[in-house]
């Protein structure tokens, strides 16, 4: 795990430390012909969970944290495993209805890691070879627009979501050793690089304290 995978997790455990005393409140209603306070509704501090998809923000699989820091808006931040290497990403999402729950739709940027000395037995203009090659490190920006479900009266959710991702800059990868790459094994790699269409779904749960 590279040394900026290791200080983003440290992060993600402070914002959540932090976040327990600001965002775990109740909302409370009153009956007018009572004097006792009813809770309605129970917003928890953060949500914790797992996406998957297409694209994906949080890669192939990974973990999501999702922080509420208003009424409609939350951060919204992870980190998984892509086809490009380690991926984590931060995003900022804002929901048409109150308590994290309906539609929603974000924006945020996304770090592919790259991978180095990747090895695999692909198509040269020599016929098929082991080679060794590095993938570049990828940033994008990305939106998404997203459709989350309650199940439950924990705040726990099932969520599907779409949108585009678009490369920074553009995919650089390197080979090491081996032949030159045929046409159709190049294809193969770019097909796999960040960008493009995204579609995916999720499940979380809301903590509370």
């Amino acid at each position: 795990m590279k040394p900026y995978f290791l200080l983003f997790i440290i992060f993600i455990c402070t914002i959540q430390i932090k976040a327990i005393p600001i965002f775990s409140k109740d909302t409370i209603a009153y009956d007018s012909t009572n004097t006792r306070k009813s809770k309605t509704v129970t917003t928890p501090f953060s949500y914790i969970g797992f996406t998957t998809g297409l694209n994906n923000p949080g890669g192939v699989i990974g973990f999501d944290f999702e922080i509420p820091v208003g009424k409609y808006v939350c951060i919204n931040t992870g980190l998984g495993f892509s086809t490009w290497g380690n991926k984590l990403h931060a995003e900022c999402k804002y929901y048409l209805k109150a308590n994290q729950i309906g539609w929603a739709f974000g924006t945020g940027i996304a770090l592919n890691s790259g991978v180095d000395n990747y090895q695999a037995k692909m198509e040269t203009i020599n016929g098929n070879q082991d080679i060794i090659l590095d993938f570049h490190p990828v940033q994008s920006a990305f939106f998404c627009a997203y459709r989350h479900w309650n199940l439950g009266r924990k705040n726990s959710r099932f969520l599907c979501f779409f949108g585009g991702d678009v490369p920074i800059k553009h995919p650089v990868f390197r080979e090491l050793s081996g032949d030159p790459l045929s046409s159709k094994s190049t294809d193969i790699i770019k097909r796999r690089a960040p960008g493009g269409f995204i579609v995916g779904l999720g499940f979380s749960f809301g903590l509370h304290h």
